[in-house]
């Protein structure tokens, strides 16, 4: 039987009675789920299950039960239906958020046409049912084990659709409750069927770098803001990109904002502690001494450990770039990184030396003029560069991370930025062999007239050309350089500075000009390695002396040389 007094329905209010006006409170109408899990670890919770369901008459109806202590007769008819009576008061330690006793009226935030409370203890089990007029009715129901509670809501849905209405509850769930201390589970409706959703999670941050401390049981999470735009993670819609202030109590939201009055600059941090509290309005965190020793300890946290971890992820994550090529989280490293450290501590990968070991550099050391060469694969001509000593950044395999990077370069660096694959030219050796013997004596014939015309040369060498195409049929190298030999367009420029003393001269195989000497030799060796030296010297010197021309005149032909026939 319901319990009445004197034969009239309880009331928790009229209609503009104080009931109303905390109802109205509520900023989120969605908020009294919030309210009844916390209810639910006030009351040491071990788990909470939530379940929506669809009522005939377009009617929604959600749940949500625990596994708490239950209450008392003595509970009911005090905290639950009385307005600022609550058993939280005087508890030691800190252990509940609530204070004020007020969360469960946020049930009739959506007018509901019914809600029913059901609670179970040794003692008993009690049901309450409560009207929209706030009226209710309280009676025993049969005894059942162990302990709990469930609050059952139902609505009728206006305007927005059924589905509509439970999309925001889950939302709500998981912008109030994502963090909870105790295991909290949606039971839902499909258009298929139903499906459970998994609402806790571990307390984390969304930030380039993640530090943690705890310090007066406060426990903070300190990352940088700059970079998550980079972030190749979801990360949660309430969070955001950029700066970000959260506060929890159990796991459970009190405030988060990105509201740059409330952030701490340049910085992302969520705060979580037993003695932060909301408001009464329940819409922001209680601005008193444990919010301001939470927002000291971030400080300082940002200022130092933040400040060291960042410096030490981008170094190693610039070691995994170059050797692997592998971007990671690199990019929003480097961006993080840029923003807060000092340049010389701002680290770029470069291509791995020949032992295969990763290597770093600066960029206050790559900063200046002139062309940064960078490359996406470590093998192949930007490797011999860099063994030339050039310094040559290892872009990530990844398009996107690789485009990213190279922009990046060029504003921290000041450089034009340059593909060294696309700039440089290897020259390949083309021997005799595949060339013929005419070639080997068109070789020993060009040293002997270049020497005769003041060309020192050391000795003639064959080759192909990959990748950027040389001007010309020929090229001058030092000669204690080997081929294949791999150079940069001002390399090869330098080496035909004058004089060409001490230098081998390459004749580029793939030319017309080479391959008709080549021909040309094979009847008449000196004559074709006159005519040769002429369009080489004219070539690089731009014209021939007298001495140079009438050397050239007189190196014999091949009949000359044998007497004539």
């Amino acid at each position: 039987m319901p319990y009445r007094s004197g034969g009239e329905e309880q009331h928790l209010g009229q209609e503009g009675s104080v009931v109303d006006e905390l109802v109205r409170q509520f900023a989120d109408p969605y908020a009294f789920l919030r309210e009844l899990i916390q209810n639910g670890l006030d009351a040491k919770a071990t788990r909470l299950a939530v379940r929506m369901d669809r009522v005939d008459g377009g009617r929604c109806s959600w749940s949500v039960e625990d596994d708490g202590g239950g209450m008392t007769l003595a509970i009911v008819e005090g905290p639950l239906l009385t307005a600022f009576s609550s058993s939280k008061e005087g508890q030691d330690g800190g252990e509940t958020i609530g204070k004020y006793g007020v969360g469960f009226l946020s049930v009739f935030g959506l007018a509901p046409s019914e809600v029913r409370v059901t609670t179970w203890r040794a003692e008993g089990t009690l049901e309450v049912r409560l009207f929209p007029d706030h009226s209710y009715e309280l009676r025993e129901l049969a005894r059942r084990e162990g302990h709990g509670t469930v609050v059952a809501v139902e609505h009728p849905v206006r305007g927005d659709s059924v589905e509509t209405h439970e999309e925001r509850g889950e939302a709500a769930l998981l912008r109030w409750c994502r963090h909870a201390a105790r295991p909290i589970e949606l039971d839902r409706p499909t258009r298929t069927g139903r499906r459970t959703v998994r609402i806790d999670r571990p307390l984390s941050l969304d930030a380039p770098v993640v530090v943690s401390a705890e310090a007066d049981g406060i426990t903070v999470l300190v990352g940088p803001a700059a970079g998550t735009d980079r972030l190749r993670s979801p990360g949660s819609t309430t969070e955001g990109r950029g700066a970000f202030a959260g506060f929890y109590n159990r796991g459970l939201t009190l405030f988060e904002t990105t509201d740059s009055s409330h952030v701490v600059p340049g910085v992302r941090f969520k705060a979580s502690g037993k003695t932060l509290r909301h408001t009464l309005s329940r819409d922001d965190v209680k601005r008193d001494r444990d919010h301001a020793r939470a927002l000291d300890l971030v400080k300082s946290v940002a200022a130092g450990a933040m400040r060291e971890e960042l410096a030490k992820a981008t170094r190693l994550a610039a070691e995994v770039v170059s050797s692997t090529g592998h971007p990671g989280a690199y990019d929003a490293l480097l961006a993080a990184a840029w923003e807060l450290l000092p340049k010389g501590r701002v680290v770029v990968p470069l291509l791995p030396n020949a032992a295969g070991v990763a290597q770093i550099a600066s960029t206050e050391a790559l900063a200046g003029e002139g062309t940064l060469l960078v490359t996406r694969h470590p093998d192949g001509p930007a490797r011999a560069l860099a063994a030339r000593g050039a310094e040559v950044v290892r872009l990530p395999d990844d398009d996107r991370a690789a485009e990213g990077l190279a922009k990046d370069l060029a504003a921290m660096t000041g450089r034009a930025i340059r593909f060294a694959d696309e700039l440089a030219t290897r020259l390949v050796p083309a021997g005799t062999t595949s060339l013929g013997e005419a070639a080997g004596d068109l070789a020993r014939a060009l040293v002997a007239a270049l020497r005769a015309a003041g060309e020192g040369v050391t000795d003639v060498r064959f080759a192909v050309t990959e990748g950027r195409p040389l001007p010309g049929a020929s090229v001058f190298v030092p000669g204690s350089e080997e081929l294949p030999l791999v150079g940069m367009p001002e390399h090869f420029t330098s080496f035909q500075a004058l004089p060409h003393r001490g230098r081998a001269l390459v004749l580029l195989a793939d030319r017309d000009v080479v391959g008709t000497a080549i021909r040309l030799a094979d009847a008449d060796a000196p004559m074709a390695a006159a005519f040769l030296a002429r369009l080489i010297l004219l070539e690089h010197t731009g014209a021939l002396s007298e001495e140079a021309a009438d050397a050239l005149l007189l190196v014999p032909s091949a009949d000359a040389a044998g007497g004539g026939a």
